[in-house]
């Protein structure tokens, strides 16, 4: 089976940019994380400019996906939690939907796997046997990135996916 790192493409130039969003995401405690998030909407403010595009996918500062898309990711797995998550841009009233994804972390790196100076992994080499029948996940050890079995990749893409690229990854 083929798998895939989902992106942000990022050949687009003017990404809307979160303002203050780590205390609008996160709870009061520094070590909270996303995946302890009640379900409940959050509010994040945009910066005001010209022209913000908004992609189906935005990786950067947090994974967020467009409410299109979360229709497609809950149909291949379920176990995924997601919460809404309202941008606003302030300037022009504008309130767009996305939604902050809980994505499973397995441990399915290969010993194939390149390692940098430190251990962490440079080059990641997906271990098919490990990730059982994970269609959407995150690699423990590796960058934080989504992974996404080929079904995913071509469903999402079916869909008229804006601003989302699929980089293929080698697996044993």
């Amino acid at each position: 089976m083929d798998y895939f790192i989902m992106q942000q493409d990022p050949k687009i130039n003017n990404i809307v940019t979160l303002k203050n969003w780590q205390k609008a995401i996160y709870d009061d405690s520094p070590v909270y994380k996303i995946a302890q998030i009640p379900i409940k909407t959050r509010n994040v403010y945009v910066e005001d400019r010209m022209y913000n595009e908004y992609p189906d996918f935005l990786s950067e500062p947090i994974p967020l996906i467009a409410k299109e898309l979360m229709q497609v990711i809950t149909l291949y797995q379920k176990d995924i939690r997601m919460n809404p998550v309202v941008l606003i841009e302030k300037k022009i009233r504008l309130q767009t939907v996305y939604y902050s994804l809980d994505v499973p972390e397995i441990h399915c790196a290969s010993v194939n796997s390149e390692l940098d100076h430190i251990g962490r992994i440079k080059e990641l080499v997906i271990d098919t046997n490990a990730v059982g029948g994970k269609r959407i996940f995150r690699v423990i050890g590796y960058k934080d990135r989504i992974i996404v079995r080929l079904d995913v990749a071509e469903s999402i893409l079916r869909r008229g996916a804006y601003g989302i690229i699929f980089e293929k990854l080698v697996t044993d």
